[in-house]
């Protein structure tokens, strides 16, 4: 049962293993170099659409804030309108209450 265990545990070592021959020297430099290549590459095809898609979606944005500015100020103005008329309104409802009250004065 252990060695089973201990082979279970030593299979990963035995599976990975490199099983080339190796000159002790590293290819650092290649993949280096070919990552610049390749990001060279990706940056002279996807800079330009990149850069119309950000300025496109700053744009967009831009507009989007206005016209919410837009609709905020016009909310605001009817607010001001619609707190003016309650005023109004209370003023003729105190008016009409005296007015009430006077008649009723009157009638008797």
């Amino acid at each position: 049962m252990k060695m089973n265990y201990i082979l279970f545990l030593l299979a990963p070592i035995a599976l990975f293993a490199n099983a080339g021959e190796s000159d002790g020297a590293s290819d650092i430099i290649p993949r280096t170099i070919n990552f610049l290549i390749f990001a060279a590459i990706m940056y002279y095809y996807v800079a330009d659409a990149a850069k119309q898609w950000y300025c496109g979606r700053k744009n967009d944005i831009a507009t989007k804030l206005d016209s919410i500015q837009v609709k905020l100020k016009e909310s605001n103005s009817k607010k001001e309108n619609a707190l003016l008329k309650v005023e109004e309104a209370k003023a003729n409802a105190r008016a009409l209450v005296e007015t009430a009250k006077k008649e009723a004065i009157l009638l008797k």
